[in-house]
């Protein structure tokens, strides 16, 4: 049983990757910490992560509802993984815009293995292939000093609220919020709010904050945790190594 949650696990997220999770990343253990950005501009990432119930989190983060966009701390069968990343990507600052953030070709890459193809505006479908195939639908929405598609009360308090976790996130040039729901199996729903800032010519700061909301009967604490790291990793490496 546990390995095939396990398996089921790997799929939850966009990538699968056979090896370990990198020493260069560092746990922070506080949601609250403060990136640096002198590790990080040497290839490290920085994190923080827990994995609560609903009650539990609130318990312990009560500004984690003004995240949730999506009403999944009001489901009783979830658990919730809230977490904080950062690393810097090779790519300016320019690039993390309104176009880019929504362009197909550029989503397809950084998924991975994952299916995506647009609905509307702003609407994705994406489909996890394999034997435990599922799929999901995802927003995406943007902020930024120029333009912002924020639709609705609810994320821009989301925005508002993840800026004050910290000064970098406070001073980020650009924002995308995204929603994952619909989840055909094992989560019930998820947001993302990644904040984008320059750090030196040709490098930017991402900063994320997440909560994911998984059925609980698969969130599974040493193996949600591990395969999560290993996503945002690969991530990462993809975000630089996109090419036009």
């Amino acid at each position: 049983m546990q390995s095939i949650i396990k398996f089921f696990l790997i799929l939850f997220f966009s990538l699968s990757f056979a090896h370990s999770v990198s020493a260069d990343i560092i746990n922070e253990k506080d949601l609250y910490f403060k990136p640096d950005p002198s590790i990080l501009i040497k290839n490290k990432l920085q994190y923080a992560l827990v994995l609560l119930s609903p009650a539990q989190l609130l318990k312990k983060f009560p500004e984690a509802i003004d995240l949730d966009s999506v009403s999944g701390l009001k489901q009783k069968k979830v658990k919730v993984l809230f977490a904080k990343t950062a690393f810097v990507v090779d790519r300016p600052i320019g690039f993390f815009d309104h176009e880019h953030m929504q362009d197909l070709k550029y989503l397809r890459h950084i998924y991975g293995e994952q299916r995506i193809d647009k609905i509307v505006d702003s609407q994705f479908n994406v489909i996890v292939p394999g034997t435990t195939e599922h799929s999901y639908q995802m927003n995406i929405f943007f902020d930024s000093d120029d333009i912002s598609t924020l639709p609705r009360s609810k994320i821009i308090q989301g925005v508002n609220t993840a800026r004050k976790f910290d000064v970098l996130s406070q001073g980020a040039n650009s924002v995308i919020f995204q929603e994952f729901t619909k989840y055909t199996k094992y989560l019930h729903s998820g947001v993302n709010i990644q904040m984008f800032s320059p750090l030196k010519e040709g490098k930017t700061l991402v900063i994320n904050y997440q909560m994911i909301f998984i059925n609980k009967h698969y969130a599974t604490e040493g193996i949600v945790d591990v395969n999560y790291l290993k996503e945002i990793e690969a991530r990462k490496n993809l975000m630089s190594s996109f090419k036009e």
